[in-house]
């Protein structure tokens, strides 16, 4: 990974999440049906997810105020970080999190013990940012994106938010909240 050209550094990251993903989905034959891709209501679980993303992407660039992704704020770098964001991030995380971990948890100890397992996982694997604050976040983020989909069985909802929220944290506030916050100073 050492050698990898940064800008490619999530998409061959999240392609091996991924490909254990499928792996662990065929070998244990589960259905991406079962798992949560589904088309009914997914436009309306898509916009839920954009809904709660934006305000949950605003609180974490609070906690963390991370460095732009890219130099400059200009549409073919938004576009790479939306595609990675969903494509690769969004897809891959809440395929692991919330449609194997979550139903393997689930099937084994129950629903409400699956979500604070899941939870707490998803936390722990965000320890990267250094962050205790951070881990306290995505741990209460992984809980709703839990939640969110054991009530709509639907990973849509899901991957919408997280993917939204990132691209919100990365790729659009550390361009725009230094004005924002410029007004109200």
């Amino acid at each position: 990974m050492f050698f990898i050209n940064q800008q490619y550094l999530i998409p061959a990251v999240y392609s091996v999440i991924l490909a254990l993903c499928f792996w662990h989905m065929n070998e244990h034959s589960i259905d991406v049906r079962k798992l949560g891709f589904v088309k009914e209501k997914a436009l309306k679980y898509a916009f839920m997810g954009l809904l709660f993303a934006i305000p949950s992407g605003f609180l974490e660039y609070i906690i963390l105020t991370p460095n732009p992704s890219s130099p400059f704020f200009e549409a073919k770098y938004l576009l790479r970080d939306t595609i990675y964001m969903v494509f690769f991030v969004g897809l891959a995380e809440e395929m692991l999190f919330r449609g194997l971990i979550f139903n393997d948890l689930k099937r084994i100890f129950g629903w409400k013990s699956a979500l604070l397992g899941q939870g707490l996982i998803f936390g722990i694997m965000h320890m990267t940012w250094r962050s205790p604050l951070e881990i306290a976040f995505t741990f209460a983020a992984g809980l709703f994106l839990g939640y969110f989909y054991y009530r709509t069985k639907s990973l849509v909802g899901p991957i919408s938010m997280h993917a939204v929220n990132n691209i919100m944290l990365v790729s659009i506030l550390p361009y725009l909240y230094p004005s924002i916050a410029g007004w109200f100073l």
